[in-house]
């Protein structure tokens, strides 16, 4: 009796062994699978899911070609308006630099102020799927290169370019701002924008979206035998002496103190588009 007690409990120590051991090995393979879906995309391999500890494996998944593209893509799909791609590849230059940053294993930093230009191959036509990442002493991220700063030189009537430093603020610092319907007949020039309903947003605090906007070229509109050339020229310098001469007659706001701030004393991350104003910007 004693011998077939013994027997017993053995076999319920070896069964319960073996059932540890297939619950475990159940962890891991479910483990496996969400962490490659999360980070890949795509289910676990085969090689993952026979590892009894997946989780050593996310260095290995975050070098993967698989998660560079995917999360490249992530990354432009939030930067852009409303995350709508561009209309040509090249106008979705966060996704090529994002990309070939996680590829070359440099700082996410370089996406925004890298010395890079992004654009289509020489000789390529403008709607070519050959964009390439290019080295550019003048580069500053994305933010010069041409099929981008054309997606998003704004509309603004005196070629002051909100749309530009707006994208540039979102990109960087998270900025979100909801714009507002103007009535019909409504002045949306600089004079319009002093008014009490846009003020707020446009000369008001830190993140003034004209006062930001200019310190950045300005798009030119040209018109000639039936083809329009849009070109990006140097800062107008009336259109700060206009701010600057409204706040000493006691209608301007604290924001213009901006441009006479040292880099040092500006809020965290505000200096990152405000590089010193050039004609590529």
């Amino acid at each position: 009796m004693k011998m077939y007690g013994k027997a017993l409990m053995a076999a319920v120590v070896l069964a319960s062994s073996a059932g540890a051991q297939q619950l475990d090995a159940q962890k891991a393979q479910r483990c496996a699978t969400r962490l490659s879906i999360a980070i890949t995309g795509k289910s676990a391999t085969t090689t993952l899911l026979a590892d009894p500890n997946p989780q050593a494996s996310i260095d290995t998944l975050l070098s993967s070609a698989d998660f560079q593209d995917r999360f490249a893509r992530f990354a432009n799909a939030t930067f852009n308006a409303d995350r709508e791609p561009g209309a040509v590849p090249a106008e979705d230059a966060p996704y090529y630099l994002a990309k070939y940053v996680l590829e070359n294993n440099k700082p996410w930093s370089e996406l925004f102020l890298g010395q890079y230009n992004v654009d289509v191959a020489s000789g390529q036509a403008a709607d070519s799927t050959n964009v390439v990442v290019k080295a550019d002493p003048n580069g500053l991220g994305y933010f010069r290169s041409m099929p981008w700063m054309l997606r998003f030189a704004g509309n603004e009537l005196a070629g002051i370019k909100i749309s530009t430093g707006y994208r540039m603020m979102n990109n960087t610092i998270g900025l979100t701002l909801v714009a507002s319907t103007n009535a019909p007949g409504a002045d949306v020039s600089q004079n319009g924008r002093h008014s009490a309903g846009c003020t707020a947003c446009h000369f008001d605090g830190w993140f003034a979206l004209d006062l930001v906007a200019s310190v950045l070229s300005r798009k030119v509109t040209t018109t000639s035998g039936g083809n329009t050339t849009i070109s990006f020229g140097r800062v107008a310098a009336d259109h700060l002496r206009r701010h600057h001469r409204r706040r000493r007659q006691g209608r301007g706001h604290r924001a213009g103190q901006l441009h006479r701030l040292p880099v040092s004393r500006l809020p965290p991350g505000l200096h990152v588009p405000l590089r010193p104003a050039r004609a590529d910007l």
